[in-house]
């Protein structure tokens, strides 16, 4: 348990995150395709008091430079 506040606390936790990214071989190579995978083990947990849980979060990007 982690204590916030007086009377308030959260659970401890731990994370499990991947972060990817690949440069395609076309043209200058100014393209980037990332993408990052949080908490891949899904597990529900809650950064604040009083906040819904979280479970996995994906996201990716691409990215061109000029």
């Amino acid at each position: 348990m982690y204590v916030t506040a007086p009377g308030k606390t959260t659970d401890t936790y731990g994370l499990f995150d991947i972060l990817g990214s690949w440069r395609p071989p076309i043209g200058t190579r100014n393209m980037l395709v990332s993408a990052m995978v949080t908490n891949v083990l899904n597990h529900a947990y809650a950064t604040f008091v009083g906040v819904p849980k979280l479970g996995r979060t994906v996201m990716t990007k691409v990215s061109y430079t000029f």
